[in-house]
């Protein structure tokens, strides 16, 4: 792939970036994949995406003792469901890669699954960190080699 030859699914503009989050990733993107930054605000979109994503399956919780994302039993569960669309692959970049501002270019440097909670009552998002992606299987991931730090860039 050639530097600046595209950006994350969708083009660019803060709806396109919103999509993204309930759409997922359409195509399929690689380790050292060159990808563009989206400059700009994109606080709302952000927000809107994450409310979208949560919107999208919003009986699913995170449940504490089996350590996974749960499906009550009056929403056909009773178990773990990590076939819920709230459970989103991020693309990652190194820190040390990071672009400056404006329209970059970045090596993806890794992926991770992400569960999506919700809203806080300080109006962040949180969600639980599920681990690093192994090869292209987004459901159960495992859960060792977790990074130091993570910070979801808006």
């Amino acid at each position: 792939m050639e530097a600046g030859d595209r950006a994350l699914d969708g083009g660019p503009g803060g709806a396109n970036f919103r999509a993204r989050f309930t759409e997922c990733m359409r195509a399929p993107y690689l380790l050292g994949d060159l990808v563009l930054t989206e400059p700009g605000a994109m606080a709302g979109p952000t927000d809107k995406g994450f409310q979208d994503l949560y919107d999208s399956d919003p009986a699913v919780f995170w449940n504490e003792t089996e350590s996974c994302p749960w499906r009550p039993a009056a929403e056909g569960g009773g178990a773990c469901d990590y076939a819920t669309p709230r459970i989103r692959p991020i693309p990652m970049f190194n820190p040390y890669d990071e672009p400056a501002p404006g329209r970059k270019t970045v090596p993806i440097s890794n992926f991770g699954n992400l569960f999506v909670e919700g809203l806080q009552p300080d109006g962040s998002y949180s969600g639980i960190w599920l681990g690093l992606l192994t090869g292209s299987d987004t459901t159960e991931a495992p859960r060792d080699g977790l990074p130091k730090r993570i910070r979801l860039i808006r």
